[in-house]
């Protein structure tokens, strides 16, 4: 990858030094200097390279974007060479601010999600995407007969409220704090790669889980005190008053407990969670209360 890598510096004209990403980046593609990001996409990768493009490209006149200064293709790679944001992440820096100054960051962050949401808006069949996801990580569970069932039982209960004709729009699916970047109380939007359609309200899946298990989040894990874990109690209540739409819905918690349900399945899997941890976590989510 590093020669890669030097062949788009040399193509680009940079002459700074690149270190990689470390912890924010497993796969080895994602290079920073001191004022550049070299993001590279392996083929099996592409696709998430054309996301950040649509939104670059959408977008490119907003003052919360990194600037996009080149895109390409070297070798059998594709890659995006953009402005390397200074300040801190909001997981990083969330204590130094008082209340109402996280209050404004969130207001910024639902703008910032209503002009990508706003980017591609389409009629899609959400349900039959959902169920395929259910159907497919279901069958890849090593769970009792009887818990399976009941798995199958509340997503049952719980879709019926998602159909098959919805409108869908572009939503930005990661959307938690380290994406999330603040320096002189203006909040800055990075990473894109992970863009797709769905409803909107979809897209609070992380932030939910950001809401009720913010020391997930954190490096190193479940580093957080149970004053900090507080400070993460209004970004839910926050976030839905200033993008209401979100929540417009009649049926806004059984989507919820449907869409919220696929995710920690698919997290069981990643992450070899056992059946009680799964229904601790499904118990403590029986009511979506906000």
């Amino acid at each position: 990858m590093n020669d890669v890598l030097n062949q788009i510096i040399e193509k680009n004209h940079i002459t700074e030094e690149f270190i990689n990403a470390k912890k924010m980046d497993k796969e080895n593609r994602i290079f920073m200097s001191d004022n550049y990001v070299i993001k590279i996409y392996y083929p099996k990768k592409f696709q998430y390279y054309y996301n950040e493009l649509e939104v670059y490209h959408n977008l490119q006149s907003k003052d919360y974007l990194p600037k996009l200064y080149s895109y390409g293709e070297e070798s059998t790679y594709k890659y995006i060479v953009i402005s390397r944001l200074d300040g801190k992440s909001l997981f990083d820096s969330w204590d130094e601010y008082t209340v109402d100054e996280r209050s404004e960051f969130v207001k910024q962050i639902s703008n910032i999600l209503k002009n990508i949401n706003e980017i591609r808006v389409e009629p899609i069949n959400f349900k039959s995407i959902l169920d395929t996801k259910f159907l497919n990580v279901l069958s890849n569970l090593n769970f009792s007969g009887n818990f399976i069932s009941l798995l199958q039982d509340m997503y049952t209960n719980n879709s019926q409220f998602i159909k098959t004709s919805e409108l869908g729009h572009l939503i930005h699916v990661d959307v938690h704090f380290y994406n999330f970047f603040v320096n002189k109380n203006k909040i800055y939007a990075y990473d894109f790669e992970n863009t797709m359609m769905a409803p909107l309200d979809y897209q609070l899946l992380r932030w939910y889980r950001m809401w009720r298990y913010p020391e997930t989040f954190i490096y190193p894990k479940n580093s957080l005190t149970n004053q900090q874990k507080h400070s993460y109690k209004t970004i839910m209540p926050n976030m839905l008053s200033n993008y209401q739409e979100l929540c417009s819905n009649y049926h806004f918690e059984e989507r919820m407990k449907a869409y919220l349900l696929v995710y920690l399945l698919e997290e069981a899997k990643r992450c070899n969670l056992s059946e009680e941890k799964v229904k601790t976590y499904i118990k403590e989510n029986s009511k979506i209360k906000i």
